[in-house]
């Protein structure tokens, strides 16, 4: 369990290349690539819908019971011939052309991106339940992140969750760099591509037609109560922001978008 603060904001596509540099030159490191598989998990039965549609006894209060989304999360290899050195990785996506990065990195110049399933036996997942950020005139968002790591194949991991009542309802990739701040404020500028569904490893298209990059800083704080890591964690978001202020506007993300908790609609 971790306390997560963050801020976020969105990077136009022809400002890409300038604001990666400006972060080079902030943060005196070059970027590393991030390529995440994410699988966003449903419970099969919406406890709340039943009741209200008085589907079940009523003298059970089910409103009482809180269900979530369930987030899982993996490392995705790129398939390409041969080895690739992560730098050259880092390059296609620096190159900011997604047309360019399919042929580069697909099987073919139809697929997009294409997951390598050379070694697909077990892999590393990341388990993920959140609750809603914290209500309040806050200058960053904090919230509570429950996760745990699994190690499990595809194959057993669908069976698992198939076990605790859950079923998968999205599959997307997270493409994009990541960067360190002052050690701690952790930047991530990705896009999201869906992956067909069919195969569960070719990406066919990006979801944001604008092709606009998404920014994401954040500190994971793993001890919720300790009250000076989590003001230390703020200041050094907060100092961000202001070196950033005239190229990127960090805000505080809408709470409602990262709720994960399911109401009573299908």
């Amino acid at each position: 369990m971790v306390q997560e603060l963050s801020l976020v904001s969105t990077i136009n596509k022809k400002e890409f290349n300038f604001v990666i540099n400006s972060l080079i030159a902030l943060t005196g490191q070059k970027p590393r690539s991030l390529t995440n598989e994410n699988i966003i998990y449903s419970p099969i039965i919406n406890l709340k819908y039943l009741q209200s549609k008085q589907a079940i006894n009523n003298s059970v209060n089910l409103n009482q019971i809180e269900q979530h989304l369930v987030k899982i999360r993996r490392s995705w290899q790129m398939y390409s011939p041969g080895k690739k050195n992560p730098n050259v990785v880092v390059n296609e996506i620096l190159s900011n052309d997604n047309q360019l990065f399919m042929k580069k990195v697909g099987a073919g110049d139809v697929k997009l991106g294409e997951r390598d399933t050379t070694n697909d036996g077990e892999n590393q997942y990341s388990f993920q339940i959140s609750d809603i950020p914290a209500a309040g005139k806050r200058k960053v968002s904090s919230q509570t992140i429950y996760e745990v790591n699994i190690k499990q194949s595809a194959t057993a991991l669908r069976s698992y969750m198939m076990n605790l009542g859950y079923v998968e309802k999205q599959r997307f990739l997270i493409k994009g760099l990541k960067f360190l701040y002052n050690g701690v404020v952790n930047i991530e500028i990705f896009q999201v591509f869906a992956i067909d569904a069919t195969d569960g490893k070719t990406v066919v298209q990006i979801i944001d037609g604008s092709e606009n990059w998404f920014l994401k800083a954040y500190v994971n704080v793993a001890k919720i109560t300790d009250i000076s890591l989590i003001n230390k964690a703020s200041s050094d978001l907060a100092l961000l922001q202001k070196n950033v202020g005239n190229l990127i506007k960090l805000k505080i993300p809408d709470r409602g978008l990262m709720d994960s908790r399911i109401n009573d609609n299908l």
